[in-house]
């Protein structure tokens, strides 16, 4: 009886989708696959422009059942009234990547911003977790257009506009390996394209830059998070380095000044420091959605550790070896859906202002924070 009182009540709590199996994401490959069609980002920043606005937002395929639309659309109307010039991407874009037509279907969510440049930092679900070689075909098919470099083999590349340079790199190959034969190496197999990546990363990253340059890293993954849910690959990634030399310090004294990430649906920012270095961590990836019947809801759920870092990181098993860690800000249970807006200046600040989706606000948002990183 139990039992049938659930069922009855599933449409009425709202307990749908993603607790069916696809949602409202087709799981079929009947739709040729064709690449986004977007300007080119070059195209859209001038190389001699002295200031570079975008927005930032991840992890929406949880969302697509009209929430990622909800964004798309507040997105589209700030970018009327104060121009955008591009939009990032933390990853985790489609359901499944191994089903061509999803892809399609993420193709009409963004058509509200189809004027805008779209840089993608391509998540484990586009790739199945590196486990299924289509689903990396596809992807690479689909984002093709975001850089000459990039293909199924290589989804890192680099972007120099106005006065930041853009690392966007392929976690996906540093937690899972090239085969996705799990999470825990320390290094990169060597000759594998994990082993290439940090490769050019540290090339990348070994040459001075002008002063007055900021250096954006955008990868799907976190390597500090407070939330339960996938910490296991966050504490890999921080652990994670080649050569000798971890991937947090090649960022740190690579002069790297902010990590875009998600991969945890939840919203966090971090300041990072050591040996007098900083940079900070950013993580935009949507919200947690509620579990059915609340069975481990809360493991999606960032927690509040301000004042209380130190500790809280090094009881949950990593290993900080100098850093300090703080917790700047963090999105709790009462917050929503958001997305960022990041502006930088030649030799000026860098801004980030944090929006929340509001149904009660002529422009669907709220301001959540606004802070100078720089």
């Amino acid at each position: 009886m139990w039992f049938l009182l659930i069922l009855l009540s599933w449409g009425p709590l709202g307990f749908t989708w993603p607790w069916d199996a696809t949602g409202p994401w087709p799981d079929g490959s009947d739709l040729p696959l064709t690449p986004l069609d977007r300007p080119q980002v070059e195209e859209v920043v001038a190389e001699d422009a002295a200031n570079v606005r975008y927005a930032v937002f991840g992890d929406q395929r949880a969302l697509a059942d009209g929430e990622w639309q909800d964004l798309v659309a507040a997105v589209a109307q700030l970018h009327q009234s104060d121009p955008i010039d591009f939009v990032i991407d933390t990853g985790d874009i489609v359901q499944d990547g191994r089903h061509s037509d999803q892809f399609e279907f993420l193709r009409g969510i963004l058509e509200p911003i189809d004027d805008l440049p779209y840089l993608v930092s391509v998540g484990n679900h586009e790739t199945k977790n590196n486990l299924d070689p289509s689903a990396r075909f596809h992807t690479s098919i689909f984002l093709g257009g975001m850089d000459p470099a990039f293909t199924a083999d290589r989804y890192y590349f680099r972007k120099d506009l106005a006065n930041t340079r853009f690392l966007f790199l392929d976690s996906n190959d540093l937690v899972y390996g090239d085969d996705g034969a799990g999470i825990g190496r320390e290094e990169p197999v060597a000759g594998s394209r994990a082993a290439a990546q940090m490769h050019w990363l540290e090339t990348q990253l070994t040459h001075p830059e002008p002063p007055g340059m900021s250096t954006v890293v955008v990868i799907h993954h976190p390597f500090v998070q407070t939330s339960k849910k996938h910490q296991e690959a966050s504490i890999a990634l921080w652990n994670y380095g080649a050569k000798g030399r971890k991937l947090r310090d090649l960022f740190l004294e690579g002069g790297v000044d902010l990590i875009l990430a998600g991969h945890t649906h939840t919203y966090e920012r971090f300041l990072l420091e050591k040996d007098g270095h900083r940079m900070h961590l950013l993580n935009v990836s949507g919200r947690p959605r509620t579990s059915f019947l609340w069975v481990g809801d809360g493991a999606r759920r960032p927690k509040d550790i301000r004042g209380e870092e130190s500790e809280w990181f090094e009881e949950e098993g990593w290993d900080l070896d100098g850093w300090t860690v703080t917790q700047e800000a963090v999105m709790l249970e009462d917050e929503e859906d958001q997305f960022a807006l990041i502006e930088s200046s030649q030799g000026g600040p860098v801004t980030l202002e944090v929006r929340l989706l509001d149904d009660d606000d002529p422009s669907g948002t709220k301001l959540f924070e606004s802070v100078v990183l720089k």
